[in-house]
């Protein structure tokens, strides 16, 4: 019984110790049991006990009350919490979890554990002071990682291996930013973390690296030292700082393009010593005071001094001439002292003897701004001036002969605008014949624009000749009348350089005169042509039509001679009414007005096909047509010429179906079109013959026609500008070409 009484008393002192501790400690502390469903998961909880410090900490707007469901004190509860009880009281495992106040927001970690069947105790600590640090330091870290990740200077953290003597043997990759990672070659640093700069770089580039990372452990400060990445052909200036007795930290900038500029400031120095040491003038440097400071092989040979004889010396010192030195050492003092260049022809002498020298004397200047000395290139331009001497004598000859010719000559200066287009042009000189012819002395003349003194009509036909002698660097003619004279003129365009042209002038009045007479003549003939075609037609009609009325009327009273003879007199009219036609068409080709426009020959052609359309198929002919130009023409001309040369090839065909081809090529100066068939052909020996009016090698039983076709083509080819021409043999076919110029 004391036993038993003793026990009870020390169980009464052991719970009261514990329920003094459990109201008194400062951890809150909450005592439920797990509710489960009938397939075991936890749907709630039943409070059975809470401490005053969990009262204290605000949880929740809960009122917690032992004995009660945690369902009927809340009206939504969280099924994960519910998860989370249930598992602690099935499993015994604890379970720390952090739990925000709705109210306060303030952090409270919750220690769950098992307390016996079906029970789960929970102690919770306030820890928002801890919570807020790990914030603060998390938003630090994301704040240097960020100016870590951005910077643009390559940043590396490494951890030294070290042997046993205390000598880095390698390095191990911790950490690298974007601009690091790329300067390797690489893009993530999952590429890189953990390996060995053995296995980066190779066993060339570690060597180097080790040696640097020895040196800087042995100063034991940080040590700047320009680095060479093979990899990406990179120049970098690394600085390496020990961090950690066992790491260290590495920027590295790039230089590649100051390395790269200081190589070619090097480069260019050597390159200009280059230039100057070779250059044929004589170029020098002085400072100051006029002292040589500098001087090229080219100056010592032309003036035939030494370097011991210039260098540090003023012009004075080592010029030949005194009063040359003085002169040059007043034109020194004025560009030192202006600050301006000045290009001078200087007359010096050489230990050769007197020179001529074009020199230019350029100030330099020193970082304030002040002239320092000056550069000087000097020319000799002895022989030069000797030869512009001689040329001043050729053209006083020249203009003593230009001056006297019979032709009206002037020379002339373009004027351009923006665009480099001719405007106007001046006058640069002219001669006596020009001055004579228009009535005004030269010096009233020259320097004036052409528009000035000839009006805007002149201005007008002569702009167009004057672009196209520029443009094309060509002579180019024209005839008119001039005004102040009222003289007919023919005029010669000829380019004399980029700037300059001529137009020499000569009287064509006189031959006008005869021009107009013979216009009036053929003109005359072509209304006498007309006429005698049309009295001539008449009677042919007149007797036609009889015939053609005796030929239905008593053609069946007469014999087979005498249908004959009917046919051949109807077949004699008709051939006769054909040769008058030609004869009128051929001598209207010439007397016809100019009517050129651009033509496209393509077209033509297809209006020849469709026109000959019942030849075509009739014969079985087959056309091809390469791509034809457009050209500067008389269409209705174009269309009679080819008109003529395909129907020729259809006509004059064996018994094989006429094939023909027609296609055009340019040389740069002519379109040449050409009309190929495969018909009878043409022997060589009679091309003179060919194209004569009436000219025919073949009856009129074997093959139609007037003989006067290739005559009227002829005439038309030559009024454009051309020439026609055959190459055949006898039964290999036959081309014709013939030539049009690109432009008129």
């Amino acid at each position: 019984m004391e036993k038993e009484a003793k026990a009870a008393r020390l169980s009464e002192g052991s719970e009261s110790i514990c329920r003094l501790l459990y109201e008194n400690m400062d951890e809150a502390f909450l005592m439920v049991e797990v509710v489960r469903d009938g397939g075991g998961n936890a749907v709630d909880l039943t409070v059975l006990g809470v401490n005053p410090a969990w009262s204290l900490q605000t949880v929740s707007n809960v009122n917690l009350r032992a004995g009660g469901r945690l369902s009927g004190m809340m009206s939504d509860i969280d099924q994960e919490l519910l998860d989370a009880f249930g598992w602690v009281e099935a499993t015994g495992v604890r379970e720390s979890r952090v739990e925000i106040d709705r109210n306060t927001g303030r952090h409270y970690e919750w220690r769950m554990f098992k307390l016996g069947s079906g029970k789960v105790g929970v102690l919770s600590t306030d820890v928002t002071g801890r919570k807020v640090a790990e914030e603060a330091l998390r938003e630090s870290e994301e704040r240097f990682r960020s100016l870590f990740e951005n910077l643009q200077e390559s940043v590396t953290l490494r951890k030294l291996v070290l042997d046993d003597e205390g000598r880095v043997v390698d390095r191990i990759m911790l950490d690298c930013n974007p601009v690091g990672l790329k300067a390797m070659g690489f893009g993530t640093i999952e590429e890189v973390r953990g390996k060995r700069d053995s296995e980066i770089y190779g066993p060339a580039m570690t060597a180097e690296i080790l040696q640097n990372m020895n040196e800087m452990r042995t100063a034991g400060r940080p040590i700047t030292k320009e680095v060479h990445l093979d990899a990406n052909d990179r120049d970098f200036l690394a600085t390496i700082v020990p961090f950690r007795d066992d790491c260290v930290l590495s920027t590295s900038v790039d230089i590649t393009e100051t390395k790269r500029a200081q190589r070619l400031a090097e480069e260019r120095a050597v390159f200009l010593n280059g230039i100057t040491n070779s250059a044929k003038d004589a170029i020098f440097v002085k400072d100051r005071e006029g002292r040589m400071v500098l001087a090229n092989p080219a100056y010592f040979e032309l003036m035939g001094l030494s370097p011991e004889e210039t260098m540090g010396k003023l012009v004075g010192d080592y010029h030949f001439d005194s009063e040359v030195a003085r002169r040059l050492a007043q034109d020194e003092r004025r560009v030192l002292e202006t600050g301006a260049a000045e290009t001078i022809e200087e007359l010096v002498l050489t230990r050769s003897g007197w020179r001529v020298l074009d020199t230019t004397k350029t100030p330099y200047r020193d970082r304030e701004g002040r002239v320092a000395g000056y550069i000087g290139i000097a020319r000799d331009i002895t022989e030069r001036k000797a030869a512009e001497e001689a040329l001043r004598e050729s053209e006083a000859r020249y203009h003593a002969m230009f001056d006297n010719l019979q032709e009206a000559v002037a020379l002339y200066r373009y004027i351009l605008d923006d665009e480099g287009e001719v405007i106007d042009w001046t006058y640069v000189d002219v001669n006596r014949a020009y001055e004579l012819a228009f009535g005004m002395p030269r010096d009233r003349i020259v320097g004036r624009k052409v528009s000035e003194l000839l009006g805007p009509g002149a201005m007008g036909e002569y702009l167009p000749i004057v672009r196209r002698v520029r443009s094309e660097n060509e002579p180019a003619v024209s005839e008119n009348r001039f005004r102040p004279l009222d003289i007919a003129i023919f005029n010669l365009f000829a380019p004399v350089s980029e700037e300059l042209f001529v137009i020499s002038s000569l009287d064509i009045t006189e031959r006008e005169k005869f021009k107009n007479e013979l216009e009036r003549s053929v003109a005359e003939l072509q209304h006498f042509a007309d006429v005698a075609g049309h009295d001539l037609k008449e009677p042919l009609r007149t007797v036609a039509n009889y015939l053609m009325l005796l030929d239905r009327r008593a053609a069946r009273d007469l014999d087979e001679t005498g249908r004959e003879y009917l046919r051949s007199a109807l077949d004699g009219t008709r051939r006769m009414t054909g040769m008058i036609d030609d004869l009128l068409a051929y001598s209207r080709v010439e007397a016809k007005e100019d009517s050129f426009a651009p033509v496209d020959l393509g077209e033509v052609l297809d209006t020849v096909i469709r026109d000959l359309r019942a030849s075509i198929e009739e014969s079985g002919a087959s056309v091809t047509i390469e791509a034809l130009p457009t050209v500067e023409a008389d269409r209705a001309q174009m269309v009679k010429l080819l008109e003529n040369l395909v129907s020729n090839a259809i006509k004059y065909r064996d018994a094989a179906a006429p094939q023909i081809k027609v296609s055009a090529r340019s040389d740069g100066k002519d379109w040449t079109i050409s009309v190929e068939d495969n018909g009878i052909g043409i022997d060589p020996k009679y091309g003179d013959k060919l194209f004569r009016m009436f000219s025919r090698l073949h009856t009129g039983e074997q093959y139609e026609g007037t003989g006067m076709g290739l005559a009227i083509a002829k005439r038309i080819v030559e009024r454009h500008g051309g020439r026609i021409w055959f190459e055949s043999e006898p039964g290999r076919g036959t081309t014709f070409s013939f030539t049009i110029p690109l432009s008129r």
